[in-house]
Protein backbone atom coordinates (compact mmCIF):
# COMPACT_ATOMS: atom_id res chain seq x y z
CA UNK A 1 0.00 0.00 0.00
CA UNK A 2 1.38 3.55 -0.70
CA UNK A 3 -0.39 6.28 0.19
CA UNK A 4 2.60 8.96 -0.72
CA UNK A 5 3.51 9.35 3.19
CA UNK A 6 7.34 9.00 3.75
CA UNK A 7 8.30 5.29 5.06
CA UNK A 8 9.10 6.90 8.61
CA UNK A 9 5.50 8.12 8.67
CA UNK A 10 3.72 4.99 7.40
CA UNK A 11 4.60 1.64 5.43
CA UNK A 12 2.99 -1.47 4.98
CA UNK A 13 3.31 -4.37 2.84
CA UNK A 14 0.72 -6.83 2.03
CA UNK A 15 0.24 -10.40 4.57
CA UNK A 16 -0.68 -13.55 3.24
CA UNK A 17 -1.88 -16.01 5.99
CA UNK A 18 0.54 -19.24 5.59
CA UNK A 19 -2.33 -21.58 6.85
CA UNK A 20 -5.57 -20.22 6.40
CA UNK A 21 -7.98 -23.36 6.96
CA UNK A 22 -6.24 -23.48 10.98
CA UNK A 23 -6.91 -19.76 11.14
CA UNK A 24 -10.55 -20.58 10.20
CA UNK A 25 -10.88 -23.26 12.25
CA UNK A 26 -9.66 -21.48 14.98
CA UNK A 27 -12.21 -18.47 14.72
CA UNK A 28 -14.84 -21.33 14.40
CA UNK A 29 -13.49 -23.00 17.33
CA UNK A 30 -14.38 -19.85 19.36
CA UNK A 31 -17.95 -19.55 18.40
CA UNK A 32 -18.57 -15.62 17.47
CA UNK A 33 -21.81 -14.73 18.27
CA UNK A 34 -20.86 -11.28 16.42
CA UNK A 35 -19.29 -11.05 13.18
CA UNK A 36 -18.35 -7.15 12.49
CA UNK A 37 -17.41 -6.15 8.88
CA UNK A 38 -16.04 -2.36 9.16
CA UNK A 39 -15.64 -1.61 5.40
CA UNK A 40 -17.18 -2.79 2.24
CA UNK A 41 -13.22 -3.07 0.78
CA UNK A 42 -12.18 -6.91 -0.58
CA UNK A 43 -9.96 -7.42 2.23
CA UNK A 44 -12.41 -6.72 4.64
CA UNK A 45 -15.65 -8.72 2.51
CA UNK A 46 -13.15 -11.50 0.98
CA UNK A 47 -15.73 -13.46 -0.31
CA UNK A 48 -13.54 -16.75 -0.22
CA UNK A 49 -13.15 -16.19 3.35
CA UNK A 50 -16.56 -15.12 3.95
CA UNK A 51 -17.91 -18.06 2.46
CA UNK A 52 -15.66 -20.41 4.38
CA UNK A 53 -16.84 -19.13 7.48
CA UNK A 54 -20.82 -19.40 6.31
CA UNK A 55 -20.01 -23.46 5.37
CA UNK A 56 -18.16 -23.28 8.71
CA UNK A 57 -20.35 -21.89 11.23
CA UNK A 58 -23.75 -23.31 12.47
CA UNK A 59 -26.43 -20.77 10.90
CA UNK A 60 -28.39 -18.40 12.82
CA UNK A 61 -25.41 -18.30 15.65
CA UNK A 62 -24.31 -15.38 14.92
CA UNK A 63 -25.25 -11.93 13.63
CA UNK A 64 -22.63 -9.60 11.00
CA UNK A 65 -22.92 -6.19 11.55
CA UNK A 66 -21.92 -4.19 8.88
CA UNK A 67 -22.09 -0.63 6.60
CA UNK A 68 -24.92 -0.36 3.92
CA UNK A 69 -21.42 -0.19 1.87
CA UNK A 70 -21.03 -3.74 1.95
CA UNK A 71 -24.82 -5.10 2.10
CA UNK A 72 -24.76 -6.31 -1.60
CA UNK A 73 -21.31 -8.12 -1.39
CA UNK A 74 -22.95 -10.43 1.73
CA UNK A 75 -26.29 -10.18 0.69
CA UNK A 76 -24.56 -13.00 -1.90
CA UNK A 77 -23.18 -14.97 0.81
CA UNK A 78 -25.35 -15.09 3.82
CA UNK A 79 -29.28 -14.93 4.58
CA UNK A 80 -30.27 -11.36 4.70
CA UNK A 81 -31.49 -12.63 8.12
CA UNK A 82 -28.06 -12.53 9.61
CA UNK A 83 -27.34 -9.28 8.21
CA UNK A 84 -27.60 -6.07 10.93
CA UNK A 85 -26.83 -3.07 8.80
CA UNK A 86 -25.97 0.31 10.36
CA UNK A 87 -25.72 3.24 8.33
CA UNK A 88 -23.79 6.07 10.27
CA UNK A 89 -25.27 7.23 13.64
CA UNK A 90 -27.10 4.31 14.08
CA UNK A 91 -27.02 2.32 16.97
CA UNK A 92 -27.83 -1.36 17.90
CA UNK A 93 -27.55 -3.76 20.68
CA UNK A 94 -26.63 -7.16 19.16
CA UNK A 95 -25.90 -9.81 22.11
CA UNK A 96 -25.34 -7.32 24.56
CA UNK A 97 -23.13 -5.48 22.54
CA UNK A 98 -23.88 -1.92 21.60
CA UNK A 99 -22.28 -0.48 18.34
CA UNK A 100 -22.77 2.63 16.99
CA UNK A 101 -21.46 3.11 13.27
CA UNK A 102 -19.49 6.11 12.68
CA UNK A 103 -19.01 7.67 8.73
CA UNK A 104 -15.30 6.56 9.12
CA UNK A 105 -12.09 7.54 7.11
CA UNK A 106 -12.84 8.69 3.70
CA UNK A 107 -10.74 5.67 1.15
Amino acid sequence: MDFGLPPSVYCAKQKVLKDAQTTLQRIVGEKPRIILITQSLDDHTHPPTLSALRRMLPMDSYTIIAPPSAKNKLAQIFPERILKILKPGETSCVGGVEFTATSGSLV
